[in-house]
């Protein structure tokens, strides 16, 4: 049977509950349901985030110009798409990380997919490329993170 305080505490879960589904409903985006970044307080935690099964290696600026230059490469950028569409490297695709799983079917279908892949998101301070490449890493022989990102692109466009 229940007891009274099994009942104070269900009452207490519901009514935080409806408060939150109203502040949600009345300010939408004001209490964020998913990160749209995911937050990396320096670059060397970034380049330091262990994944031995896949073995995702990060970029410098120099080693993501050769291989941006001379690879067939799949470059993703794992931004939101508003980001995106207000810039992105050239030839970059748009997978938002939160993303990924949905384009699992068709980057496997897609004919002439590249060996190498190469994700990047703002710069060092966001984690959304090394979790992009950790979903699907799989399907590529060669998986990298460049985390100067687009930040680090701008600063070296000529």
């Amino acid at each position: 049977m229940f007891t009274i305080d099994d009942l104070k505490k269900t009452s207490q879960i519901l009514a935080v509950s409806l408060l939150l589904t109203f502040v949600y409903f009345i300010f939408p985006g004001s209490i964020p349901l998913v990160p749209e970044n995911i937050p990396v307080s320096t670059s060397e935690q970034v380049n330091n985030l262990p994944d031995k099964q896949s073995n995702i290696q990060t970029l410098t600026y120099e080693n993501f110009i050769k291989l941006y230059e001379s690879s067939d490469i799949l470059l993703v950028d794992a931004r939101p798409n508003k980001d995106f569409l207000m810039g992105h490297i050239p030839g970059a695709m748009n997978i938002p990380y939160k993303y990924a799983l949905d384009y699992i079917d068709s980057l496997e279908s897609m004919e002439n997919r590249p060996a190498i892949l190469i994700s990047y998101c703002d710069g060092n301070d966001c984690g959304s490329s090394y979790e992009l490449a950790r979903q699907i890493y799989f399907l590529f022989d060669k998986t990298y993170s460049y985390h100067g990102g687009w930040e680090e692109w701008q600063a070296n466009k000529k």
